[in-house]
């Protein structure tokens, strides 16, 4: 009995190791082993992008060089010409630089003229108009900053004011303002005798003479 089951195990033993060589043999497993080295990998690596090229900034025009038309709106962009202060007011560089050089000594009523000009042409730019009213202290409380955008284009502690906040020539004599249309304007000194429509008096030579006596800087 014993020899009958030891043989029969034998048999269950030998039947189960042939059924599964022939189950390998028909199932054989891949053979990843080529023999061959990788093939080279011929991607060429990815080059680094060269950085952007920026365009050169270009410097700020001055005002009278830019065309009537093309002129941007002062304080939309970045500009040298003009410094924002931090409660939102935007200073004239050029402005205050013409303010600077008003009545010096080594200089003359007809310089003093230009660069009262020069500070009014920068307003009429910026607005495309001059200053609402027509009287002096009208005239500098637009152009020391009371106008719409803020813009600061006369120093408003200039030693040069009197107490109503007119502008007064070198010897002490409010300027008179002409406004002859929303874009010309005539300013006129009255000279070292203090006293308008004589012959000393000194203007732009926008109008004609109001008395048919006084000097303009146009004739000088």
């Amino acid at each position: 009995m014993r020899r009958l089951i030891v043989s029969l195990l034998i048999a269950v033993t030998a039947a189960t190791l042939l059924f599964l060589l022939i189950r390998n043999n028909e199932n054989p497993r891949p053979n990843t082993d080529t023999g061959h080295a990788p093939a080279p990998n011929t991607t060429p690596p990815t080059q680094p992008t060269p950085p952007k090229q920026l365009e050169p900034v270009a410097p700020p025009v001055p005002f009278a060089e830019i065309p009537k038309g093309t002129r941007p709106v002062p304080g939309a962009v970045p500009d040298d010409r003009f410094t924002r202060l931090d409660d939102g007011r935007s200073i004239s560089n050029e402005g205050y630089a013409a303010a600077r050089a008003l009545h010096q000594p080594d200089t003359t009523v007809e310089d003093d003229l230009d660069q009262i000009e020069a500070v009014i042409a920068l307003y009429t730019w910026a607005f495309q108009e001059l200053p609402e009213g027509g009287e002096n202290y009208e005239m500098m409380t637009a152009l020391t900053g009371d106008n719409p955008h803020q813009m600061i284009f006369f120093p408003p502690d200039h030693g040069s004011f009197d107490s109503e906040g007119n502008l007064l020539d070198r010897w002490g004599t409010p300027y008179f303002f002409h406004k002859i249309s929303d874009q010309e304007l005539d300013v006129v000194s009255a000279g070292p005798d203090r006293r308008l429509w004589t012959v000393d008096d000194v203007g732009l030579g926008r109008t004609e003479d109001y008395s048919g006596e006084y000097n303009t800087a146009a004739s000088n």
